[in-house]
């Protein structure tokens, strides 16, 4: 059994923005949104990236990230594969 990490409510406020703006993005474009799924996908990244610079980026920058997230993520392992990094990464946003 794969255990997710222990969140705080702000994280998980944080979480539902991210998937409420990436859900209208979707519906936008005509694609499928699994709000419950892809929560669950940003859950199992958030203590590697920068929720708050994730929320903060332009349209582009976001979408590359949430549903690169989406689309790289093993969800047997929790782990992002091949080769993806999201932009937000905690390494490149390091706050003081």
């Amino acid at each position: 059994m794969i255990n997710f990490p222990d969140l705080s409510r702000e994280t998980m406020n944080k979480i539902d923005k991210i998937n409420i703006r990436a859900a209208k993005m979707a519906e936008k474009l005509g694609y499928p949104f699994d709000f419950v799924s892809r929560s669950m996908d940003i859950q199992a990244v958030a203590e590697t990236i920068n929720l708050d610079v994730l929320l903060g980026f332009d349209d582009s920058n976001f979408a590359h990230d949430v549903f690169g997230i989406y689309k790289h993520l093993n969800r047997s392992t929790l782990e992002l594969e091949d080769c993806f990094s999201p932009r937000s990464e905690k390494c490149y946003h390091e706050i003081k």
